[in-house]
């Protein structure tokens, strides 16, 4: 009989140790309350696992033991790496509390103020348990085990296996490894794409790594990380928009928004955590690498960045920024206007916001850049590309800048930084508030008084006649037409078909009706003329100072070249300020040269600039050489038309009396969007065969390799129209 009783008081003392241990695993219940100190011997903080101990939930510091900061977090167990936490800008002491209660989860510090640091939002329903799943989502289940509320709804820095980010919302960096707070680093999801931002400054988006491969133009929902890579999801989850194919792997794997600046995907392999996807793949693209206004220098030997000062600027330790050698400028900007000047920063550097942000004005001074950032309190400094006059404003925040290492960086780029002239003292007085005026003053003064009354008038008399003879030249050139018989009348290009009168054209383009495009300096239209020939006629509206030059220039220049990859110059007009261009129509369909602007994008993106090489050039051409007639095309084909260069500019590119200017990569991906309608056209038009263009791209994307077999091209005429 003893035994029999010992064997049911053995059986209920393992009933009651499995309901106990086994409440805080998998499900916890309301009126529940966790500290740090209370699990730490048994669990070391923890209280609840998922049901194949793969995650953990529990109050945890990232630090070592001496740490003063925990949080409520999820953490992996086998790498420990933490994937979620709650109340990340509030941490608490080791003796915190978690307390579950049918309203949901709180996070309190233990003491007399019991005011949540945080807690769960307003929930439909009374919350019958807290599980942890296998995934790592963390749930609040109502009685009909339905969700209440998920942990992967509310991301931190981290997303897991199979976890989504939807459009919108983002994933925000820790300040440091130890401390978890929201630091400036953010990896957001737009309908475009997943971009990085830094203090509202996008400065890397996923598409430019090196594997991402662009599957269509579909919006993007979500991102996700899955066993074959990371991916931006559209229709409905159905279709990936940009994919970073990966090794195929059900190990535990996350895409994370690192302290340093860098999105980060990587696995647990053996034990530890690998490395999978970095970016930006530069480090000295991270927004503040090197500190404010530092400058990074990345060593290709080494893979390691350093930092120096700009000349004329200092290291200011203590707040790890370059700050002015003369004390009588600073960096604590006013917003008095008259004691504001810019310090340059010099040519071969490079910024990174200008890679993603438009200029806020095109063709202007530098003079006026400065003063549209003087104007504006939030404007820290500017940087100004000479060969399109643009204006870039550096707002809010000022980041690291970098050395121009490649093709890829806009080597046309001046910045300037906006600093604060410090008032110079008072002049001492002598007793009783007089100043001594210096007799020589008293002497010199009247003079000069003098001759600079004669100095202004003479002046005043030289404008005047200035005026006057411009006013009479500019009645002339009126009465005669700006461009007319005296200028252009008898002008004549060997090889020129002809010279159209001005109601041709307008017959011709139905009172220029169709507009096909726009150019640097004008508009462009579709017309006929009386023997059924297609043409596309530039008319030239914005031509100024330097408009008779350019008009000249382009005619002499185009009207001589005969190519079969150049669109031909039939004509020009001139009549008054009517300036225009006749040019030989190009369809959609013209030769498989529509696939060739975005194939030499393509190159340049990669740095192969000798696949775009004529082969029966081997060893008389160098890559350095046709990178630059890559960026000049490039260039001239930018969807904005004020980005485009002038005739002049280019001209001075070429002959290397002015920088090459570096291709806007916002302002060609038009070509890839317009791309994918072009290649469905042809298919289309093409039946059941395939045409000549299709079989172009097909030889020619062979090269690339990867992706690009599927994208599709479209000629810059298509477009913009000519240039």
């Amino acid at each position: 009989m003893r035994s029999v009783f010992l064997l049911l008081f053995f059986c209920l003392y393992l009933l009651f140790a499995s309901v106990s241990c086994g409440s805080f695993r998998e499900f916890v219940y309301p009126n529940f309350t966790a500290s740090n100190l209370r699990f730490i011997d048994s669990s070391k903080g923890a209280f609840l696992f998922s049901p194949n101990s793969i995650f953990k939930a529990g109050l945890f510091s990232p630090g070592d033991d001496s740490s003063s900061d925990f949080y409520f977090s999820i953490i992996h167990v086998d790498s420990d790496s933490t994937i979620w936490s709650s109340n990340r800008d509030s941490p608490v002491s080791r003796a915190g509390k978690m307390n579950l209660s049918p309203q949901g989860i709180s996070v309190i510090e233990d003491g007399v103020n019991q005011t949540p640091v945080w807690s769960t939002p307003v929930l439909a329903s009374p919350v019958y348990s807290l599980r942890l799943m296998d995934s790592g989502n963390l749930l609040l289940l109502d009685r009909l085990n339905a969700s209440l509320w998920e942990s992967f709804r509310f991301p931190t820095d981290t997303i897991v296996l199979g976890q989504r980010l939807p459009v919108g919302m983002f994933l925000s960096g820790s300040v440091s490894r130890y401390n978890l707070s929201q630091g400036d680093y953010k990896f957001v999801v737009v309908e475009t794409g997943g971009f990085m931002k830094w203090r509202g400054q996008n400065y890397w988006k996923l598409r430019m790594h090196t594997q991402a491969n662009v599957d269509s133009n579909f919006p993007v929902e979500f991102l996700t990380v899955t066993t074959s890579g990371l991916a931006l999801m559209g229709r409905n989850g159905t279709t990936a928009v940009i994919r970073v194919p990966l090794p195929p792997s059900s190990d535990f794997r996350v895409a994370k928004m690192d302290p340093s600046g860098k999105f980060i995907v990587s696995r647990f392999s053996g034990k530890s955590m690998v490395t999978e996807i970095s970016g930006p793949m530069d480090p000295c693209q991270v927004p503040l690498v090197c500190g404010k206004l530092r400058v990074c220098n990345l060593d290709n030997d080494s893979e390691n960045e350093s930092c120096s000062c700009v000349d004329g600027m200092r290291l200011d330790a203590s707040k790890n920024t370059c700050v002015p050698v003369n004390q009588s400028l600073s960096l604590s900007v006013s917003c008095e206007g008259s004691n504001i000047s810019y310090f340059e920063l010099g040519h071969g550097l490079s910024y990174f916001s200008t890679r993603f942000t438009d200029p806020v004005e095109h063709d202007i001074e530098l003079s006026t850049c400065h003063d549209l950032c003087s104007k504006n309190c939030s404007c820290l400094g500017v940087f100004y590309e000479n060969t399109s006059r643009s204006c870039y404003l550096v707002k809010d925040s000022f980041g690291s800048l970098s050395l121009v290492t490649n093709s890829k960086d806009n080597h046309d780029l001046t910045g300037y930084v906006k600093l604060s002239v410090k008032k110079p003292n008072a002049p001492h007085q002598p007793p009783g508030g007089k100043t001594s005026f210096p007799l020589t003053a008293l002497v010199l003064l009247p003079c000069s008084g003098f001759f600079l009354v004669i100095a202004l008038g003479f002046l005043w008399w030289r404008r005047c006649a200035v005026m006057r003879y411009s006013s009479i030249r500019e009645k002339q050139a009126t009465r005669l037409g700006s461009f007319g018989s005296g200028d252009l009348g008898s002008f004549r290009i060997p090889g020129l078909p002809r010279k159209f009168e001005f109601e041709e054209l307008e017959q011709a383009t139905e009172n220029f009706k169709l507009q096909i495009g726009s150019g640097g300096f004008g508009s462009v239209y579709k017309g006929i003329l009386p023997d059924q020939t297609l043409i596309a006629v530039k008319k030239i509206t914005n031509h100024g100072l330097n408009g008779r030059q350019e008009f000249c220039t382009e005619i002499a220049v185009i009207g001589n070249i005969r190519h079969a990859n150049l669109v031909k110059l039939r004509g020009f007009c001139a009549r008054g300020r009517q300036l225009l261009l006749v040019y030989e129509y190009m369809n959609h369909g013209s030769s498989g040269l529509v696939y060739f602007p975005l194939y030499a994008l393509d190159m340049h993106e990669q740095g192969s600039y000798m696949e775009l090489a004529d082969p029966r050039l081997e060893g008389r051409v160098t890559s350095q050489e046709v990178a630059k007639l890559v960026r000049i095309a490039l260039c001239c084909v930018h969807e904005e038309p004020a980005l485009r260069p002038t005739m002049a500019a280019v001209v001075g590119m070429f002959e290397g009396t002015i920088p090459v200017g570096n291709p806007r990569m916002e302002s060609l991906n038009f070509l890839r969007f317009y791309g994918l309608r072009f290649a469905e056209s042809s298919i289309v038009e093409g039946g059941n065969g395939e045409s000549d263009n299709m079989d172009f791209h097909r030889r020619e994307s062979s090269n690339s390799g990867g992706y690009r077999q599927s994208a599709s091209y479209v000629a810059s005429q298509e477009v913009s129209g000519p240039r």
